[in-house]
């Protein structure tokens, strides 16, 4: 049993790097209860390292909304957000999961539970985000990272493919999924996302490095 990761409107779709047709997560995903805010509080760190439009949502912490909140940008990302600004502070929350499953802090959980909590937060989201959110690429960007983590890699590019097919110039997914190729040894096929990032990216000195970077490695393929 599993389920889908977005509404039915996102089947059979068509990038520019091939097609799929639905993501899907664990049942233990879909049978949880709804998701919630992490059982720890968020750290005042952990709020300071947020996005601009994380601070902009009292419900992500109201504790330190209250301390740093600016009205100025409550009213920018309210109108930049429109509907969506009641549920997007679920996916801050993952942005916080991801961050703690890098440290891998035994505080928290494990670093597979802190993934899994940060998919369940981002479906939370995608299942009610409007088609025009304006952070849907950085968001399902954040998706495919928490796959990533969890090791998924299957559904990880997945998530990857619609970050840019949602906005093919949004540059970071392309290196994303082509550091994982290069991990995984598949160099020709690093290289194919990689300098399709550039096409559509031009000028971003990540992808630049990348494919130089594959250069080398297609040089030197035994180089450890």
């Amino acid at each position: 049993m599993f389920m889908k990761i977005h509404r039915s409107a996102h089947r059979n779709m068509q990038g520019p790097l091939g097609k799929f047709a639905y993501l899907a997560i664990p049942a233990l995903l879909a049978l949880s209860s709804p998701p919630a805010v992490a059982l720890e509080p968020m750290t005042e760190a952990e709020y300071l390292m947020l996005p601009e439009y994380c601070k902009a949502q009292g419900n992500v912490s109201d504790r330190y909304f209250q301390k740093h909140g600016r009205a100025d940008l409550v009213q920018k990302w309210k109108a930049a957000l429109g509907s969506d600004h009641q549920h997007y502070h679920h996916f801050c929350w993952a942005i916080v999961s991801i961050a703690r499953a890098y440290k891998g802090s035994s505080a928290y959980g494990s670093r597979n539970s802190l993934a899994l909590r940060a998919i369940h937060d981002i479906e939370y989201v995608l299942d009610r985000a409007n088609p025009d959110l304006i952070l849907l690429p950085e968001i399902y960007t954040k998706l495919g990272e928490a796959y990533l983590l969890a090791g998924d890699d299957r559904n990880a590019e997945a998530a990857f493919r619609k970050a840019w097919e949602t906005n093919p110039a949004y540059w970071r997914p392309y290196v994303w999924w082509a550091q994982r190729l290069m991990q995984l040894g598949k160099m020709q096929e690093a290289r194919f996302v990689a300098e399709e990032g550039q096409k559509n990216a031009p000028g971003v000195k990540a992808l630049d490095d990348l494919i130089r970077d594959l250069g080398t490695s297609r040089k030197h393929p035994s180089k450890k």
